[in-house]
């Protein structure tokens, strides 16, 4: 994602319109990119089902824009509209006995799952840390949902090949599909997802 900052003193505007002078204009670039890291837990014991990196999608520019700046210009609360709220979990619209070895990757164009069917969201959503890696100057914000035991099963099981990060009005942030998880009423699943600035 690349941020471009300019000095406003070297806008122009013409009928309302503005205009950069590209000799002032300074482009400071930096990468969003996420990490995801998906457990499976049953009978107490813990294992990693998955972990790769994720799609940040071209959305995530509109949410932290309007993070920036959105309260003053519409004098709404940008906490109630793009902070980061919750994980839906799905299947890509495939069939729930369909199993899925290989998906499609996610792509910076989505702007939702294909076949949403879990939600998590409230006490089962959290931010697990906000941390800046002194070595490379990143900063690192973790989230962890959980989908706990006796949810997201339907009746007897549920087939899951997709996730997504959302912001309270449903404005898809990062996205992220993977191999079949097989969710049962006796399996809780922990993903902790990492997006880094």
């Amino acid at each position: 994602m690349n941020m471009n900052i300019v000095d406003q003193s070297f806008l122009s505007r013409d009928n309302g319109a503005v205009h950069e002078n590209l000799e002032h204009f300074v482009d400071f670039s930096f990468l969003v990119r996420g990490y995801v890291r998906m457990f499976s837990v049953e009978n107490g014991k813990s294992e990693l089902f998955h972990e790769d990196p994720n799609v940040v999608v071209h959305l995530s520019r509109k949410v932290l824009a309007n993070l920036l700046a959105y309260g003053r210009l519409t004098g709404g609360d940008p906490l109630s509209d793009y902070v980061v709220n919750k994980a839906k979990f799905g299947n890509r619209g495939e069939e729930n006995d369909v199993f899925v070895v290989n998906p499609d990757p996610a792509s910076v164009t989505d702007t939702d799952l294909e076949g949403s069917i879990f939600t998590v969201s409230g006490a089962n959503f959290t931010v697990e840390d906000v941390v800046q890696q002194t070595e490379t100057d990143a900063w690192i914000t973790t989230f962890k949902a959980v989908m706990d035991i006796g949810e997201g099963h339907g009746s007897g099981y549920q087939n899951y090949s997709e996730m997504g990060l959302f912001t309270e009005n449903d404005t898809l942030f990062a996205r992220k599909t993977f191999p079949s998880f097989i969710k049962t009423a006796a399996r809780k699943w922990v993903v902790f997802w990492s997006i880094i600035f």
